[in-house]
């Protein structure tokens, strides 16, 4: 999913690390660069994903891919209203704007790297039969997701 066929896991490992290293050192040197540069590449995620659950009908997957992008544009906005309404948001005496872009964008990454994760296990290792469950509860509207793996090798029976 992540790689082409020209592309061997070794060498996408390599791009990602430079990645990582030129950004990290970049928002020491250019913190609003960086920034910018981080966002573009999140509409880049943004669009991967969109591609992989073109054909899911899982309304769990669905219903996660749905609130992590909702977290991430509301996130997102309250970034773009705080760089650029920082002076409006003073005169109305909220300053919060960017707090909320913190607490967002925590979640929206939680909510995301779970959503990656599992679409990741689902084309990697299909026979696992990974499923998403949410705690504390799967029944509430509200709760934080992870990854369950219902077998453990392929030649396991079903449940």
């Amino acid at each position: 999913m992540w790689t082409s066929s020209c592309c061997e896991r070794s060498s996408f490992s390599w791009i990602v690390f430079f990645v990582t290293v030129v950004s990290t050192l970049s928002s020491f040197v250019k913190p609003t660069s960086n920034a910018y540069a981080l966002n573009f590449f999140a509409l880049h995620i943004l669009y991967s994903i969109g591609a992989e659950l073109r054909s899911c009908t899982d309304k769990r997957v669905l219903r996660l891919a749905r609130t992590s992008i909702s977290l991430w544009v509301l996130a997102i906005s309250c970034w773009i209203s705080d760089r650029f309404g920082c002076s409006f948001w003073q005169k109305l005496n909220f300053c919060y704007m960017h707090g909320i872009w913190h607490i967002l964008i925590v979640v929206a990454t939680a909510y995301g790297s779970t959503l990656i994760a599992y679409l990741d296990a689902s084309y990697e290792i299909p026979y696992s039969l990974p499923d998403l469950q949410y705690w504390p509860s799967d029944s509430w509207a509200v709760g934080l997701p992870y990854i369950i793996i219902k077998r453990t090798s392929k030649t396991q029976k079903r449940c």
